[in-house]
């Protein structure tokens, strides 16, 4: 055999060995729930243009023209994906959330604003951030961030943030949603959080259900004695009801140095997976942790991509997705579990090849 054949050979036997190991892993686990509006349980109509296997466009999201996109969430009704996002624009900037539905998340109608009317001396007077729904037996709870403002200050700034909500048991009509008004505020004994007239961190919440109780995340700010500084945390708060009251547990994750944002948590095969990012450090992209308890133990955060503000839900089949900003848009992408690792791993993407896997997880 001559050397150059031998090479040849050679290089279809490593050929084989990379194509063997580039075999896809199994990527279709069962979501038993997930911390979003969109359950599996909660999109049990069928949808008129996907059918879940794959994305009938190749770039699936919302991405507006006119103005961006921000925090946000999806949910199901009637048929129809509905996303509802933090509304950016020179003129009414979030003032209102964007408001859109889709048969398939590629193709949108723009539904117009939603929540649109600030009221001076409101919890909500200035801005509205991070809206959530979460649906049960026909009713939409959407949670979002009222913020209020300086007033007869020539550019307003955000201060006090509390978590307010608005119901609808008809989400295609856009001017369905009513408001209720303020559900939470934080007290717990270390959170710095002052009231009306004072910058307050209290935002981005998420409700997910857990036997008998409701589960509320949001992101604040503690004072650290020992450290004798603030410190970001994820707070946890519990309920009977979707409406509340709710008892404030305080911070179930600290973070010295840096302030969380865009809580979401997903349930899988008994494990909670806790997802969010830093403020002010989205180049570095989301971070994931899990533990046994709503509440943690959580174990050390590792880095979740592509984007921020990640939300995780179900489609109407129950098959995992997740959407995230880019470039102040909303893309849409299957979530995979992957049980190579033990508890499974989420990873961004329809297929993951394990080959890639351990370089993916860093």
């Amino acid at each position: 055999m001559s050397r150059g054949l031998g090479d040849v050979y050679k290089r279809q036997i490593l050929g084989i060995v990379i194509l063997l190991l580039l075999i896809p892993m199994d990527s279709r686990a069962t979501i038993e729930h997930l911390g979003s509006p969109a359950s599996s349980s909660q999109l049990a109509s069928p949808s008129a243009g996907y059918a879940g296997a794959s994305f009938p466009c190749e770039r699936p999201g919302w991405f507006p023209e006119e103005f961006g996109l921000k925090d946000h969430t999806v949910f199901q009704h009637d048929g129809l994906y509905y996303l509802a996002s933090i509304y950016l624009s020179e003129a009414g900037n979030e003032q209102q959330f964007a408001y859109a539905s889709s048969p398939d998340f590629c193709q949108w109608t723009d539904l117009g604003g939603i929540l649109r009317t600030r009221r001076p001396g409101g919890w909500d007077e200035y801005r509205i951030w991070a809206p959530f729904v979460y649906e049960e037996d026909g009713t939409y709870y959407l949670y979002d961030t009222g913020v209020t403002g300086v007033t007869g200050a020539s550019e307003p700034e955000p201060l006090a943030q509390s978590i307010m909500l608005a119901t609808t048991t008809d989400p295609s009509d856009p001017d369905s949603w009513t408001e209720i008004g303020v559900v939470f505020q934080p007290n717990h004994e270390v959170m710095i959080w002052g009231g009306f007239h004072t910058w307050s961190d209290c935002r981005d919440a998420t409700v997910i259900p857990v036997g008998n109780l409701y589960y509320l995340y949001y992101t604040g700010l503690d004072y650290d004695p020992e450290l004798r500084k603030s410190v970001g945390i994820v707070g946890l708060a519990s309920s009977t009801s979707p409406s509340g009251p709710w008892l404030d547990q305080g911070a179930i994750v600290r973070l010295p140095g840096a302030m969380p944002e865009s809580p979401t948590v997903a349930v899988h095969q008994g494990v909670y997976y806790l997802f969010y990012n830093h403020a002010g450090a989205n180049v570095l992209g989301g971070m994931v942790r899990h533990g046994p308890t709503p509440a943690g133990p959580w174990t050390q955060a590792s880095h979740f991509r592509p984007g921020w503000a990640h939300e995780v839900w179900a489609d109407q089949d129950g098959r995992p997705h997740t959407s995230y900003l880019t470039d102040y848009s909303v893309t849409i992408q299957r979530l995979t579990w992957d049980s190579f690792y033990d508890p499974p791993q989420p990873f961004i993407g329809e297929t993951i090849y394990r080959i890639f896997a351990p370089l993916v997880a860093r």
